[in-house]
């Protein structure tokens, strides 16, 4: 059995994230923490407002896909949602990541 290459990309946007881009490019939550800001922006205006520059804050987060079509960079511009990184290949992303946190 082959084991499917992952893939990971940064998607940048305001107000509620579009969780149904998730199903679309067949990709998830990279960390807890990227699910978390996606839970967040359904939730209170903390994540929305940012009331020192009393504009919409803005959001980034890493997803995860094993789709070698995604992202689909059009669709994620129609929610007004943009993908600002990637793909990167997983293993890519960790060496990148292993040697910048040295």
């Amino acid at each position: 059995m082959t084991k499917s290459k992952c893939f990971v990309f940064v998607v940048t946007g305001t107000g509620q994230f579009p969780k149904a881009m998730l199903e679309y490019d067949s990709a998830k939550a990279l960390t807890p923490a990227d699910q978390k800001v996606i839970d967040a922006t359904f939730g209170d205006g903390d994540v929305l407002w940012d009331c020192e520059s009393n504009h919409l804050r803005l959001n980034s987060v890493q997803l995860v896909t094993t789709s070698r079509f995604a992202p689909t960079r059009a669709r994620w511009a129609s929610f007004t949602w943009k993908v600002t990184d990637g793909p990167v290949d997983l293993d890519a992303r960790q060496t990148i990541d292993t040697v910048t946190s040295r």
